[in-house]
């Protein structure tokens, strides 16, 4: 019988850990759900009051890279304003779409972050409000010509079936333990970036053209995904490139 007690909890430890890492790793989660919410972003529009844009292109190797099941990019522009503001908007299991952050995703494609990243709340219409994280980033030749981008970056958890309305939130710390605690066991998980370039890129906060748009932006986009909170329609079969 003493012999039979280590066995037996050796099992229910190889067993606990296994839910657990399936968990986090939505091994057992429905994919319908990322599949769902990534057919949302197809009705994200292309003209938002005086913004319209333009699509950028994006390789599969891009987007594998990303962990998108489904994205927009684009470059809004004002004509008024003379100003353009960068949008990639993506979702995907959150194990692949939370851990590529702008100073991961930025630094491997040879720039370096110049300034530190910091935490902003942006006062929304309905009296909510989204949270971000910025910094500003530039190339190393690119440097001495002032040219830098700005990037302002939050994520949108959904929670079907719950209801609740769209909320745009970063985590309290700045780490990827932080992170992968407020992220990684959700099944779909929403990833927003708005980046502007050269002189923009100097401003931050209430003072930017990024914030200014991104008002805008969220409050004709979050009715389009809102039912990414709600039940998936009956019969919906996700897009093959949205698996």
């Amino acid at each position: 019988m003493t012999r039979v007690i280590p066995i037996v909890i050796a099992i229910l430890a190889i067993v606990s850990l296994t839910v657990v890492e399936g968990v986090m790793s939505e091994r057992w989660a429905d994919s319908r759900h990322c599949g769902y919410c990534a057919s949302l972003l197809d009705n994200v529009p292309t003209k938002i009051g005086q913004w319209e844009s333009t699509d950028n292109k994006v390789t599969e190797v891009e987007r594998k890279g990303a962990g998108a099941r489904g994205y927009v990019s684009r470059t809004y522009h004002s004509n008024a304003k003379g100003k353009d503001v960068g949008v990639w908007f993506i979702v995907g299991h959150a194990r692949d779409t939370f851990r590529h952050t702008p100073d991961i995703c930025y630094g491997s494609n040879g720039f370096e972050m110049q300034s530190d990243q910091t935490r902003y709340e942006l006062p929304l219409e309905d009296g909510k409000q989204a949270s971000f994280f910025t910094a500003t980033f530039a190339k190393p030749d690119a440097m001495s010509s002032g040219m830098k981008q700005r990037v302002f970056w939050t994520w949108f958890k959904p929670d079907a079936n719950s209801g609740e309305p769209v909320v745009w939130r970063v985590p309290d710390g700045m780490t990827a333990s932080a992170l992968r605690y407020e992220f990684a066991a959700a099944p779909a998980l929403y990833k927003l970036y708005f980046t502007v370039s050269g002189a923009d890129a100097e401003a931050a906060g209430d003072e930017s053209v990024a914030m200014e748009f991104a008002r805008e932006f969220l409050a004709s986009v979050e009715p389009v995904i809102a039912p990414a909170n709600g039940k998936i329609p009956d019969g919906f079969t996700p897009k093959e490139e949205n698996l």
